[in-house]
Order: structure tokens, then C-alpha cells, then sequence
């Protein structure tokens, strides 16, 4: 009998069937400044705004907003890598006069020395028609000690504790603004973070959402608002509410929460905080941006992205395009990887770290502390020059200059029992050629404990394999790579026609992933003609992202029309799920936390 499956996309009340409404067809613009991600040099980029872009509901994806909105994110980053705080706002302030915006505050957070849970708030507003339009953006990006924040998880039933913490700054910050500023009436708001910035006005945004449902109104009496009003954009920002559940569905990312668009690089390892596998999602819609995992003319999308990386003013310091250099080890792993991505590795290994490993509440009681002490000894001088991952990235390149003989790598392979003896010595001499201001001796205990519960990995299924990729010093590149600004910059302005010409793509909202099983692992799959995937017992010759374990192929195709796999065995088994609405569906799945919205047999 002859099998052949026919994929087809669901309508499902997404947004890319008008992603790519003009909303601003004229081509003036200003020139905005952002602090550059390594070194907070002021880089000039082009922005352009229209007031007409809130004239649409919030709910309602705009291209040209999400662009703007990225800029406006951009835009929050401390201006100073000094110690000249109050400049912190410089350029957010010149970005909002430059569009017609008055009455410019920010809170003291936002002009003061980080502090492990303080948060910038940047507000100013417009008289837009019959409404006041406040713009509020968010210090997300070299903010120093509030990078520990990121790690803060806690044990609040409902949101992450560091998250949260900066949502109720935010919500201070805006009721303040409201009330000094003497604000009544009708308000629309619009606001975009970045990172854990992101998060920020996730979960400030959403709770007011959820205020709104229960018709409260938890900024003032004076002023007047619906959900349509709020114009929420948050980029790689990881999430920070537990996620409830109504038959089946997540509620945080149905109708009452659509006016929050979350714009997620899968190569990205922030957006993976907190984990899905401790039931944490965002509020609000999560679109992709453009992979090769969902996107099929994703070689286009990248050139376009690598072109508009080399025309920024700090094209020297970002460098080249590192995502698609990411090599995962295959040894002990359990499948076959065709076009293996770090994206996918990363889901890997936070499944790992989350499931097989530490429970959040382990967490919470054995490692957080430690990574706050960890952070308060590395700030405690002021602001290093080096970014987290840059100091990781030194310690990692460190330990392995003084491991020439790979003696910790053959002690987790050959004999675990005599790791932590080899460590002790080969870390001390790694952290004592940093030159990060404190006593080696204060770090060594916590490093040395970090160090142990990722080397438990090494005895999880899989785990070793995870590991031999992290102790390659340009695997840890590319990871730092996937977090910078920049490249989301890049990614939102090759998809916009006020930046880019051509055939533009837009970010997708669900993918394909495909079980493919039987006797004889014939096959083919093809797109409107065009070979995709060749399958025989021995292997696969493929453009898709693929696996094979020994009872099974797993595919991930993006989600296109007329994707048919066609086989002459009669005994093959097709399972096809649609990934949507969530960063690791894959996941989801696997734990029951999510009915998948299609499951076709064959």
C-alpha cells in the first residue's frame, strides 16, 4: 500500500497574513543612538515612527511598529559604560524627542549604579488626537549586577521573583509618571524591552491585562484604558509566569493577552530563563524569528540579516554572522543529527539541566544564592569591562589553557571519581589569570560548585554529549552570539520594507514537527515539488533540521502549504504535530502541558 501524507497549514488567527501592512509608507526618518552591546560605544541607526501606527488595535501585529519598537528597546541601554550614571538616559531621551515626545522622567533606578534587582524605567509622553500616548522604555541590556535577576526564579506560585520584581518597579515607575505629570483621560501606551527588560514589561503589561479582565484599572482613577490601548513588544525576552491552564489551553497566550508580541530568536540562550520544564511561559503572543527550523527561505533571510550586521557603525565589534558555525558533539548521542542548529541544542540542554537535574525547588535552595553571591563578588568594584558571557568565556578559555592534557574531560569520560581532585587545581590557576577585581579564593568555592552540578550532567542520557559542546570555546561564542542586541536589530529590519526590498518574510508563529516511523524508512518529502528530504534505511539527505534515533525520524519543517511525504512501504507511521504558541513546544509536549492543536496518523 502506498502512503502518502499531505501536510497542510491550519488557519489558526495569526498574524502573518497581515504582518506586512504598511502602516507608514513614507520614507523620512531620523537617525536614533543605541549603546553598542560590548563596549556601550554610541552607534547611529535609522529610525522611522508614525503616530498613525496607533490608530490600529495593540492586538493587531505591525511590522513597522515592531521595528520602531526594537529601536525604542535599543534605545533604553545605558548610554555610559562608566560611572557616570545620570547619563544613563541619554539616548532614550534624545529617541523620544526626536518623535515629538515631552515631559521626560526616569526613575531613580534608571540614573543610578545597577544593583542586583534595580530596573531603569524611561517614560515620556505625547497629546496624540484625543489621547495622551505614553512611551516607556526599559534598561535591558549592560546593566551590569542586575543581570542576576535573570537567575532569581524564587518560589512565588505565580511569577518568577526577579521578574516580577522589575514589574513592579515598572508599575510604580508609570503610576508615578501618571500622577506627577497630573495625566487624565484616554492613554494609549507603548513600550518595548529588551532581555530581561523584556520580561519586565511582559509581566507589567500582562498584569494589567489581567486587571483589565477582573475591570480594574491598576494605574489611576484619572485616566481611562482598554487592552487594545497597550502596545507591548518584547525581544528575547525569557518568561516569568507560571502558566495556568483552561481545557487544556495556556491562558497566558490566548485573546485577553494578545496585545503582547513576543519576538524570540531560537538561537538565543536567554529566552530558555525561566524554564518552561518549572511551568513558566510569557503573556502574549511568541512569534519567531525567521531559522531554518521554520522558515524555508531562511538562506535568504540570513544573507539579508549578514549584510545588515556589516552596515552597523560597530560592524568591527560584533564581527561576523557566528549562529550557523555552532558544532555539537556527536559523540554517545542517540541519534543521527542532519543540519543540527544551536537552537536545537539548546532546548536539549535545558531539558536536561531542568528535568534531569535540578527541580526548581532544588534550585532555589542549592544554586541560587550562590550565583547571587556569585554576581555580588564579580560587581562589587563597580561595572567590569566584561560582560557575564564574556567573563565565562574567559574563565572556560582559562580552564582549558591550563587542562592542555583534556585531564577533566577524560575524568568525566574514564574516571568520574577523580574529578573534583583534578578541578581544584586547574580552576585556581584559570581564575587567577582573569583579571576580575576580587579574591580568587572568595570564587573558587562557588565556581567550583557550579562546576559540579553541570559535570552531573555528564551521567544523564545525553549529557556528556551536551557537555564536550560547551568545552569548545567556539561553540561559547556562538552562544554569546545568539544574545546579541544586534542581531535582532538585523533580523527586524530585514523583514521590514521600510528597510529592506524584495520578496520579506515574517516571523512565524508555529512550525511542523514531523514523527516519521516503520520497517522500512523509505521515503521522500517535498514541497510543491521541490525535495526536501530523501530517506533510506541507511540514511537521510536533507535541507531540513532532522534526527534519527533507531525506531524513529523526527523532522522539523516550517509550516507551508502542501508538504507531502510519500513512501511505497506499507508499514509506516506518520505523526505530525503543529508547534505553536510556545518557545519549546517540543517540550510541552513531551510533559502533557499542552494539547497540540494537530495530531494526524497515516
Amino acid at each position: 500500500m502506498k502512503i502518502k501524507a499531505i501536510i497542510k497549514a491550519v488557519s489558526l488567527s495569526l498574524v502573518t497574513s497581515f504582518a506586512f501592512t504598511c502602516t507608514s509608507c513614507g520614507t523620512d526618518y531620523e537617525t536614533f543612538s543605541f549603546a553598542s552591546h560590548k563596549t556601550a560605544e554610541k552607534v547611529a541607526y535609522k529610525l522611522i515612527y508614525d503616530d498613525a501606527y496607533f490608530d490600529k488595535n495593540a492586538s493587531e501585529y505591525q511590522t513597522h511598529l515592531a521595528t520602531a519598537s526594537m529601536s525604542l528597546a535599543l534605545a533604553g541601554f545605558p548610554a555610559t559604560s562608566g560611572i557616570d550614571y545620570a547619563r544613563s538616559p541619554d539616548n532614550i531621551k534624545e529617541f523620544f524627542t526626536k518623535i515629538g515626545f515631552n515631559d521626560f522622567q526616569s526613575n531613580d533606578f534608571g540614573v543610578s549604579q545597577p544593583t542586583a534587582h534595580s530596573f531603569g524605567v524611561y517614560i515620556a509622553s505625547k497629546e496624540v488626537k484625543d489621547y495622551t500616548l505614553i512611551g516607556i522604555g526599559v534598561r535591558g541590556d549592560n546593566y551590569y549586577a542586575e543581570w542576576v535577576s535573570n537567575m532569581a526564579f524564587g518560589d512565588n506560585p505565580q511569577f518568577a521573583d526577579g521578574y516580577y520584581g522589575a514589574s513592579n518597579i515598572y508599575l510604580d515607575a508609570l503610576k508615578s509618571y501618571i500622577n506627577d505629570f497630573k495625566i487624565s483621560g484616554k492613554i494609549k501606551i507603548w513600550t518595548a524591552g529588551y532581555s530581561r527588560g523584556g520580561t519586565g514589561i511582559n509581566l507589567a503589561i500582562g498584569r494589567m491585562d489581567d486587571a483589565l479582565i477582573n475591570g480594574e484599572n491598576i494605574l489611576s482613577p484619572k485616566v481611562s484604558y482598554t487592552k487594545e490601548d497597550l502596545y507591548a513588544y518584547c525581544f528575547e525576552a525569557p518568561a516569568g509566569r507560571i502558566a495556568t491552564f483552561d481545557e487544556g489551553k495556556i491562558l497566558q497566550k490566548g485573546d485577553n493577552y494578545n496585545n503582547i508580541h513576543c519576538l524570540l530568536n531560537v538561537n538565543d540562550f536567554i529566552p530558555y530563563l525561566a524554564p518552561i520544564q518549572y511551568g513558566f511561559v510569557r503573556y502574549g503572543i511568541d512569534y519567531y524569528l525567521p531559522d531554518i527550523t521554520n522558515t524555508l527561505d531562511y538562506n535568504l533571510h540570513i544573507s539579508r540579516v549578514k549584510d545588515k550586521l556589516g552596515g552597523l557603525g560597530n560592524a568591527s565589534i560584533i564581527n561576523d554572522y557566528l549562529i550557523d558555525q555552532f558544532q555539537e558533539s556527536l559523540m554517545l548521542s542517540f541519534a543521527e543529527k542532519y543540519n543540527p542548529t544551536l537552537g536545537n541544542f539548546l532546548v536539549t540542554f535545558m531539558d536536561l539541566l531542568s528535568t534531569g537535574l535540578i527541580s526548581r525547588s532544588d534550585y532555589v535552595k542549592n544554586n541560587q544564592q550562590q550565583i547571587a553571591n556569585l554576581f555580588s563578588l564579580i560587581y562589587k568594584n563597580g561595572s567590569p569591562k566584561d560582560s557575564l558571557i564574556d567573563l565565562i568565556i574567559k574563565i572556560g578559555t582559562n580552564i582549558l589553557l591550563a587542562d592542555p592534557e583534556e585531564a577533566l574531560l577524560k575524568d568525566l569520560q574514564y574516571n568520574p571519581d577523580r574529578f573534583l581532585q583534578d578541578l581544584d587545581p586547574i580552576l585556581k590557576n584559570a581564575l587567577s589569570n582573569t583579571d576580575i577585581d576580587m579574591g580568587v579564593n572568595d570564587l573558587i568555592e562557588m565556581v567550583r560548585n557550579i562546576i559540579i552540578t553541570i559535570a552531573t550532567i555528564a551521567s544523564l542520557d545525553n549529557g556528556l554529549n551536551c557537555l564536550i559542546s560547551l568545552c569548545s570555546l567556539s561553540n561559547l561564542k556562538c552562544i554569546d552570539y545568539g544574545n546579541i542586541p544586534e542581531l535582532t536589530l538585523s533580523h527586524m529590519v530585514s523583514m521590514d520594507d521600510n528597510y529592506t526590498d524584495g520578496n520579506l518574510l515574517s516571523p512565524a508563529t508555529s512550525y511542523y514537527q514531523v514523527s516519521i516511523s516503520g520497517d522500512n524508512k523509505e521515503y521522500e518529502i517535498t514541497h510543491n515539488g521541490t525535495l526536501l528530504a530523501a530517506s533510506t534505511d541507511l540514511e537521510i539527505n536533507t535541507v531540513l533540521v532532522a534526527e534519527r534515533y533507531q525506531d524513529e525520524d523526527i523532522f522539523y519543517i516550517p509550516k507551508v502549504d502542501n508538504i507531502i511525504i510519500n513512501s511505497s512501504s506499507d508499514n509506516l507511521f506518520v505523526e505530525v504535530d503543529l508547534m505553536s504558541g510556545e518557545y519549546y513546544p517540543y517540550n510541552i509536549y513531551k510533559m502533557g502541558l499542552l494539547n497540540i492543536d494537530e495530531h494526524m496518523e497515516f
